[in-house]
């Protein structure tokens, strides 16, 4: 019996979980940054639940308020990184 709920990858490879619904749809790492740019907060798979970032002009801060300075991406270039992404809501 299928988990109706277990993560899947979608065509594009990223996940995709039937109880997150299609209002808040995974984005890849530049949609990720362009929705920070326009003020969202974003989340990424790999996160704890809590767990977010926004952005400060070019500044990559979590949601602990500490400044990641633009080296945020600096550790995180690996493909898994560049999938995955979605809007945070508290």
């Amino acid at each position: 019996m299928e988990n109706q709920n277990e993560t899947k990858l979608d065509a594009q490879g990223n996940s995709t979980n039937p109880l997150l619904g299609d209002e808040n749809p995974p984005m890849n790492k530049e949609q990720a940054i362009e929705a920070m740019r326009k003020g969202k907060k974003i989340t990424h798979r790999f996160f704890m639940p809590k767990e977010y970032i926004y952005m400060e002009g070019e500044c990559v801060i979590g949601e602990d308020g500490i400044s990641h300075g633009e080296f945020f991406w600096f550790h995180r270039k690996n493909e898994m990184w560049s999938r995955d992404w979605r809007i945070f809501f508290a």
